[in-house]
């Protein structure tokens, strides 16, 4: 029988790796080689109250497919860890880059609004399909329009017409 210490160890692993394939995703979309996690948005991308040594050395070992350079700075300015994770140390022509001036892309609410596992892969999903935020954003907007009445009229005419196939079978 699993132990419950491994469950939870993969459940983690699962979920770093998912985070991991979509921040690359974003970040090659938007042309950057690394992101900056600061700890208030990793503890709130992992539903943690504090950043335990244990779980950044998971993290670090479960993205390091993605991200093979890692860099931890304490910020005296910010008062906190900042988590650098970078996919590559030399550029296209070979130089090495100085990790300092990189731009990278900072994850924020604005680039992930909500942290839950379903809308990384959801996302994911969508960029495969080659559907891009403009789209989604129309999609979204498309279906809000759509009045309540109309969604509730066909439930009801759904529960009527599986009503009248139950007295039929009787």
């Amino acid at each position: 029988m699993t132990k419950p210490a491994d469950l939870y160890r993969n459940a983690c692993r699962r979920y770093h790796r998912i985070v991991a394939n979509f921040l690359a995703v974003e970040a090659w979309r938007r042309g950057y080689d690394g992101v900056r996690i600061r700890d208030h948005e990793f503890k709130r991308m992992f539903d943690v109250d504090a950043l335990k040594d244990v779980r950044l050395k998971w993290f670090r070992e479960d993205v390091a497919d993605w991200f093979p350079i890692w860099n931890n700075e304490r910020s005296y300015t910010y008062n906190g860890l900042t988590i650098r994770l970078m996919r590559n140390v030399k550029s296209h022509d070979g130089e090495p880059y100085d990790l300092d001036a990189l731009p990278v892309l900072n994850v924020n609410r604005d680039l992930i609004p909500n942290y839950k596992e379903s809308t990384f892969i959801v996302r994911l999903q969508h960029y495969a399909c080659g559907l891009d935020d403009e789209v989604l954003t129309v999609v979204s907007e498309a279906t809000k329009s759509v009045p309540a009445s109309k969604k509730t009229a066909k439930k009801s005419v759904t529960k009527k017409s599986a009503a009248l196939k139950r007295k039929k079978n009787q």
